[in-house]
């Protein structure tokens, strides 16, 4: 039994019975109960992928329904990200479970840059702080007083973080910084005009090390990644009798 009924081999549509078996492996107590190498490599390869696109899926519908429901709460999207840090992109390879990168200084996230192996810094702020005002007299898009803030206090991490890790974390010498960057995320940036997207690149153009990301475009990219990693649908000939990959497996 997989879910609400029981399905049957040889009886069951193909397409629900594979689905039906991605829901249960994309539990966590049952894929930790499984010993997928006593599987083939391709089939094995091939639940892994389908399990993590789920896990993907899910993660980026929590988000969506966390910033629909006006959730502001940090230490909610704290974990969120905690989880699921592959939002952030390929640049990244692997967070740290360290967060401290002085005796008083503590970072929101760690992350391990992909090409250099060396660390950036993610500040997380709440989705309902203001991004940009507008100044009407002069004409132009500036950074509301929390962005200013959290520029401020990444510019120290910075500093601190490179004094303090120029050759290696203390505790954690595997830990390196050397000219880190910092992503603020902050605010929405829902319904924006193409003037005020535009305001917020030149913005982030100007600063040195520090960009400024709303949760929206968190968001965004979390979709443009799935989009990278779904499967392409292929238009199956039923007259041909094509079959997909997934018939070709045997269950």
């Amino acid at each position: 039994p997989l879910g609400e009924e029981s399905l049957q081999i040889g009886r069951t549509d193909k397409a629900k019975a594979v689905q039906a078996l991605l829901n249960a492996l994309s539990d966590p107590q049952i894929l930790a109960h499984l010993d997928l190498g006593k599987l083939t490599d391709e089939v094995a390869q091939a639940l892994k992928g389908k399990v993590r696109i789920a896990e993907m899926e899910r993660a980026t519908t929590q988000l969506e329904l966390m910033l629909s429901s006006d959730e502001n709460a940090e230490i909610l999207y704290q974990k969120w990200f905690d989880e699921h840090y592959w939002v952030l992109g390929n640049a990244y390879v692997a967070k740290d479970d360290l967060r401290s990168i002085s005796a008083t200084d503590r970072v929101d996230l760690l992350m391990h840059h992909t090409a250099s192996g060396m660390r950036d810094i993610i500040e997380l702020k709440r989705p309902n702080m203001p991004v940009l005002h507008f100044d009407n007299a002069h004409r132009n898009f500036y950074f509301s007083a929390d962005v200013s803030s959290a520029i401020g206090q990444c510019h120290r991490y910075l500093e601190v973080f490179s004094e303090e890790a120029s050759l290696g974390l203390r505790d954690a010498p595997h830990i390196v910084a050397h000219y880190p960057e910092a992503v603020v995320v902050i605010g929405r940036s829902e319904g924006w005009p193409a003037d005020k997207q535009k305001a917020l690149r030149g913005l982030n153009s100007r600063l040195n090390g520090i960009k400024v990301m709303t949760f929206d475009h968190v968001l965004a990219q979390a979709r443009a990644l799935l989009d990278c990693v779904r499967p392409a649908e292929i238009e199956v000939d039923e007259s041909a009798q094509t079959r997909s990959s997934w018939d070709d497996l045997n269950f």
